[in-house]
């Protein structure tokens, strides 16, 4: 009796491994039903420190060797008039810390801008202004920059054929496409 119980335990075992279909819900057919639609009224995330920085880097950059005293101040934090003077007095920039280096701003105030601000407007520089401004930029990718103008965005460099993506990725920094 003994050995009759063990076969029949082992065979109820055996079937139940494999039969992994037992363990799961029968199904009818249908596909399964949708997760539930969002509140629609729901209000928007609040603002985190990450999507307002996304924004920040989002904005336009300025160009600090040809954009108006007026224009500094309205686009940078920690500009005002005498700092918008400053800057505009002691151009031309070729780097971006030429703007403490000339102590047109304290670093300081320069370590909140650097991100925001360019030194070449692509679509105003001249070709010899590029040239002793942009590395990687001669006589012959300066004139060819110049002769496809106008950009409205500084990535028309290499959607135009311009610049390859490489010589591109090292000046985007420094470069805007301005009106």
């Amino acid at each position: 009796m003994a050995v009759l119980a063990r076969i029949t335990a082992a065979l109820i075992l055996g079937l139940a491994l494999a039969s992994p279909s037992w363990a799961q819900p029968a199904q009818s057919g249908k596909p399964p039903a949708a997760a539930p639609a969002a509140n629609q009224n729901a209000k928007p995330a609040a603002p985190t420190a990450s999507n307002q920085n996304t924004k920040a880097a989002a904005a336009p950059l300025v160009d600090v060797n040809s954009a108006s005293a007026k224009d500094l101040i309205a686009a940078l934090p920690g500009i005002g008039d005498a700092r918008a003077e400053a800057i505009v007095k002691n151009r031309p920039y070729i780097e971006k810390q030429d703007l403490v280096k000339k102590a047109s701003i304290p670093q300081s105030v320069f370590d909140d801008i650097k991100d925001k601000v360019a030194l070449v407007d692509i679509n105003k520089a001249t070709p010899d202004q590029m040239k002793a401004i942009l590395t990687g930029i001669g006589d012959v990718r300066s004139q060819d920059i110049a002769k496809h103008r106008p950009y409205k965005t500084r990535d028309d460099l290499v959607k135009k054929g311009v610049l390859t993506q490489g010589v591109y990725d090292g000046l985007k920094d420094q470069i805007v496409a301005g009106k």
